[in-house]
């Protein structure tokens, strides 16, 4: 009996070591176990404008919820993005355009939850930031359209009581309004209720470059995004690589560099050649990011 009694003391004591032990194993941080430490000041603009300078290599990892922004946390990546890719990886849809900006925010404040220190950047979803000239006129009551344009053609705009003075939201560019209150609208929202730290919007027709200007006016970080414009599929033909001729690829360089000019910190450079992302590297003062574009990007 004697024996036994031992025999359980030393079982019982065994035990206890084991628990102890293991009670200082961290848990999985995605399901709800101690975070990994992280620096309290998360990645900042002037952080990466100095990796570019010094020519480090910046990273970009697309996330859509929590786990996932956890685990890229960890990795100590640069930019996380929610992608509106998220219609297609995770709704199930056949391309980015169905999904909704009230969608987006789901993903962007569970991501923001769980990356901590990378710099978050949520995409503007399809037919959120692209109001038509036609729209922002009928908006504007018994005015005359040709007398606006006139108006602003000879820029004689007059002070704020006259019926004539364009409104503010509209630009006039290329001999058209341009309205992008909507843009701006979008990539608050985008912030303020998503938890982002800047957006990212495609393309670089003249509504697009005024939209990015507008919103890094409006005191927003802007990524830009040329080359492959997976909203645009429509119009490229499917998900077709871009760039491939002299005329394609001098216009991903000047979209590239007109991004640059409305203001964007960096441009996202998809499914183009590697030369042509060298050129268009070469050729800016800001970082590219490349995805599915070579080798000489800024970062990827």
């Amino acid at each position: 009996m004697a024996f036994l009694h031992k025999l359980s003391k030393a079982s019982s004591l065994a035990g206890a070591s084991l628990i102890r032990r293991l009670s200082n194993v961290p848990e999985n941080t995605v399901y709800g176990g101690p975070k990994p430490q992280t620096p309290n000041q998360r990645v900042t603009l002037n952080q990466l404008r100095q990796k570019y300078k010094k020519g480090e290599p910046i990273t970009m990892v697309t996330a859509y919820d929590y786990p996932s922004a956890v685990h890229l946390d960890t990795a100590g990546i640069d930019i996380c993005l929610v992608g509106d890719s998220a219609s297609m990886v995770v709704h199930g849809h056949d391309t980015t355009l169905p999904i909704t900006l009230d969608e987006m925010l789901v993903h962007c404040r569970a991501v923001a939850r769980g990356a901590k220190r990378p710099l978050l950047v949520g995409d503007l979803p399809f037919g959120t930031y692209e109001t038509s000239t036609s729209q922002a006129l009928c908006t504007i009551p018994s005015v005359s359209r040709d007398a606006l344009r006139l108006s602003a053609e000879s820029s004689s705009i007059r002070e704020n009581n006259d019926p004539l003075r364009v409104p503010q939201r509209l630009l006039w560019k290329d001999g058209a309004f341009l309205d992008y209150e909507q843009a701006v609208d979008t990539a608050v929202r985008i912030l303020k209720e998503g938890g982002m730290d800047a957006i990212k919007l495609e393309g670089g027709s003249p509504s697009r470059i005024t939209a990015a200007k507008a919103i890094v006016e409006a005191g927003i970080a802007v990524i830009g995004h040329v080359g492959l414009t997976p909203q645009a599929i429509s119009v490229l033909g499917g998900f077709r690589p871009q760039g491939k001729n002299v005329a394609s690829a001098v216009k991903v360089v000047e979209t590239a560099m007109a991004l640059q000019e409305a203001g964007c910190f960096s441009v996202v450079l998809e499914c183009v050649p590697a030369p042509v992302a060298a050129a268009a590297t070469s050729a800016l003062q800001i970082p590219t990011i490349g995805i599915g574009a070579g080798p000489f990007c800024s970062g990827q």
